[in-house]
């Protein structure tokens, strides 16, 4: 694994100076359109995913970048270096534009098919969250490590559930098969921050049957992992593909014995 230390600061100033942009229009109303039944973009999106993409493409040229509004970028010249930045500019959209207080930025860095960094930014809350792979994930502000709750009966853990398409019923009945077997289910708004409470021990499991990219995941997934989550698809595959990012699927997170229940 080589030295990700500048990335990783970069990253991290990158993510909160996107987090402040955002942050300091929320409340207030911003143009917005449809991009599907239950999901919509807004102009903060995409002045947050410039801002992003600007500096990642001014400090790293030779980089990959692939963003959710404005897709993969054009290979650099030269054939570029095998790493991918991958951005979610405001994952949350929906809570951002209602006023709910749930949503982040989220950044993540892969070399090959492999996420090797994630950062994710809560601007409501002051608190960016980082991992690099094999080396843990904390709280950036004071470097304190991350580790998912340890539960003494799975019956007690909380999880955040969504079947990811509120027409298909075998992903709502899905979801309703847990009711019994956990306390509670929440539906946060945002996987990205739902994975990162996971990671931070406020959620016991995350479990989303369908409709996420890579963008959705690829940090969050890897501060959950490195936090002590097991991390999948929601059939039990692999959790992410960076060379088909945009292709619909879902993720199955938490402990082993509450990821168990959420595959199964």
């Amino acid at each position: 694994m080589p030295d990700l230390s500048f990335e990783l600061a970069v990253a991290v100033a990158i993510a909160e100076a996107a987090g402040k942009l955002l942050l300091g229009a929320f409340g207030h109303p911003a143009p917005e359109r449809r991009k599907g039944r239950h999901d919509v973009v807004s102009a903060l999106d995409h002045l947050s995913e410039r801002l992003i993409m600007d500096r990642l493409a001014g400090a790293f040229p030779a980089d990959l970048r692939l963003g959710e509004e404005t897709g993969r970028s054009k290979r650099p010249r030269g054939g570029g270096s095998g790493r991918t930045w991958i951005v979610d500019p405001l994952d949350g959209t929906i809570n951002y534009a209602a006023g709910l207080p749930i949503w982040c930025v989220s950044i993540a860095l892969a070399i090959g098919p492999t996420v090797v960094l994630g950062v994710i930014r809560d601007a409501v809350h002051d608190a960016t969250f980082a991992a690099i792979l094999g080396k843990g994930a904390w709280r950036d502000s004071d470097n304190s490590p991350l580790a998912v709750r340890r539960l003494r009966h799975g019956a007690d853990a909380v999880i955040a559930a969504d079947p990811g398409d509120e027409s298909d019923p075998l992903a709502q009945a899905r979801i309703q098969a847990l009711r019994p077997h956990v306390r509670a289910i929440r539906v946060p708004g945002s996987i990205a921050w739902s994975l990162t409470a996971l990671a931070t021990g406020r959620l016991d499991g995350v479990l989303q049957v369908r409709g996420l990219q890579a963008v959705d995941v690829a940090a969050a997934g890897l501060i959950a992992r490195e936090a002590g989550a097991r991390v999948t698809a929601a059939d039990g595959g692999p959790w992410i593909d960076i060379a088909d990012p945009a292709t619909g699927r879902g993720i199955a997170a938490g402990r082993p014995s509450v990821h168990r229940l959420l595959v199964g």
